[in-house]
């Protein structure tokens, strides 16, 4: 019968504190499926301890990691390509040897566990050694490899290979671990779940921030009350050629303050450009970007407009003040801005007018359907910074919507026109918006640091064409109606033909 993972948490968490001491900060571990890919990819990033970096760290310890008996799991060497998504940090990769956890003993404990519990949940540590190539730098077994080593350790629920290949971009942090074992199919007993909470707090108490990132692991370092978590796009990027310096992680300098940044998706889409946008976005204990999902909203729901919206609608206000009150307890003045997409900005729109309590303070809409005629000017008391419209000239999607359904308007193709919205225009269609380039070059310098700046289109903005103007003015939705009454009419006359007939 295999252990408990807690036990197994344990006892790997005390071979760790034995070897690996204390000069550690805690990171977050880079999402996505390098370098623990197979079984150990199904994760929701996680925690790493990173020494900042400790150049002779895996020289001194190798010998003894290699004989790191953390049973039922076997320590395994391997040589591994860690290669981040161009979305995170492009022209950058790591070179490295990787102590994992091997999937011998996983596999075992997750086939009961799963014969348990559909959702499989449970905790997991690894650690893993990484290099950054570099030229000129230190040199190890007679190679140039290193300038970072990175010595990390992490705790992950192991998830369902659905579940893994969703939440693959998700954050994960360490406070979060124990709730997710509760919400979804816990398998610990509450005693259990107990002594779970108490190894992760020994684990946080372990991994105290010991060096800061400006003495480059060789400053006088000082232990500090509470450990540092340093999400994964602060690592550094460029070239593989390029050494590491402070310079290259994100600074915060020039942020005008704590910010939460939800992101409100559109119809038939998963979301998927909200890990980007985030990836560009967030910084540590400044700015938090949370993706806020209401789940798949097909065409024919976005059409219709009765009963079908308001449940986006309720969920996406309920998800704004949860995020708000959980980032105001450390930080009490952070401030809500806001970026949507398509329906969307529709969903964001309602909120506004049913006198939604928390104030936004940056709004960008793209991909608009609000009508034109939106009452900006009653809501001057809940938007009290910018609202940014990015409107795409070849974006025929709000002009349809305005045009097929009722409460939509061609808003993200003509703009608002209103004296409290900045109408921003752009030669793309509907999801021009979700390219990396789009959002360093307009989001980034909005969202952290209020910068507005045009477009090089709107200098040379060609008129309208006729017909999306047409088509933006005829009742569409009539004809829609007019044929769906035909179409019942003709079925019901067919039936009453074939009843007389036989």
């Amino acid at each position: 019968m295999s252990r408990h993972p807690y036990y197994i948490l344990e006892d790997i968490l005390k071979h760790a504190r034995h070897f690996l001491g204390s000069e550690t900060m805690l990171v977050e571990r880079l999402p996505g499926p390098y370098p623990f890919f197979q079984p150990l990819c199904q994760i929701e990033g996680g925690l790493a301890s990173n020494g900042h970096w400790l150049n002779h760290f895996y020289l001194e310890y190798k010998d003894r990691l290699s004989q790191l008996p953390a049973h039922p799991f076997s320590i395994g060497l391997r040589r591994e390509i860690d290669r981040l998504p161009d979305m995170v940090g492009r022209r950058f990769q790591n070179w490295g040897w990787t102590y994992a956890l091997t999937t011998d003993g996983l596999q075992e404990i997750r086939d009961r566990l799963k014969a348990h519990r559909e959702a499989t949940y449970f905790p997991l540590l690894d650690a893993a050694f990484s290099w950054r190539l570099g030229i000129n730098v230190a040199k190890h077994d007679g190679a140039d490899k290193l300038a970072d080593e990175a010595e990390m350790l992490g705790i992950k629920p192991t998830m369902t290979a659905e579940e893994g290949e969703k939440v693959i971009w998700d954050r994960h942090r360490i406070w979060f671990v124990t709730p997710a074992l509760a919400e979804k199919a816990p398998i610990l007993s509450l005693e259990e779940h107990a002594q779970l909470v108490e190894v992760v707090d020994e684990l946080v108490r372990q991994f105290r921030l010991l060096e800061s990132p400006e003495s480059h692991g060789n400053g006088d370092a000082q232990p500090v009350a509470t450990a540092q978590v340093v999400p994964h796009y602060q690592r550094p990027e460029g070239p593989a050629d390029e050494t590491y310096a402070p310079d290259t992680i994100p600074s915060s300098s020039g942020v005008d303050g704590n910010h939460v940044v939800l992101l409100i998706h559109g119809i038939r889409t998963q979301a998927d450009w909200g890990p980007m946008v985030r990836s560009k976005l967030e910084i540590a204990g400044r700015i938090e970007v949370i993706p806020i999902k209401y789940g798949y909203f097909d065409v024919l729901r976005f059409w219709f407009p009765i009963w079908t919206r308001r449940r986006p609608v309720e969920h996406v206000k309920t998800q704004m003040r949860v995020a708000l009150q959980r980032s105001r307890k450390t930080h009490p003045e952070a401030k809500l801005s806001i970026i949507a997409h398509s329906f969307g900005t529709y969903v964001i729109g309602e909120i506004l007018q049913q006198g939604f309590d928390l104030k936004v303070h940056r709004l960008i809409l793209c991909g608009c359907v609000l009508p034109e005629v939106y009452p900006w000017h009653q809501l001057q008391g809940r938007v009290n910074g910018e609202v940014v419209n990015e409107c795409g000239k070849a974006d025929i999607w709000p002009v349809l919507a305005k045009s097929l359904s009722w409460g939509y308007g061609a808003s993200g193709t003509h703009g608002f026109g209103a004296v409290l919205v900045n109408d921003r225009f752009h030669a793309g269609g509907h999801g021009q918006y979700f390219e990396p380039e789009f959002v360093e070059k307009y989001w980034e310098p909005l969202i952290k640091r209020g910068e507005y700046q045009g477009t090089d289109f709107e200098k040379k903005m060609p008129p309208t064409p006729w017909w999306v103007s047409v088509l933006g003015n005829l009742p569409l939705r009539w004809v829609m109606i007019g044929l769906l009454f035909l179409a019942i009419a003709l079925t019901v006359f067919v039936a009453a033909k074939a009843f007389l007939i036989n």
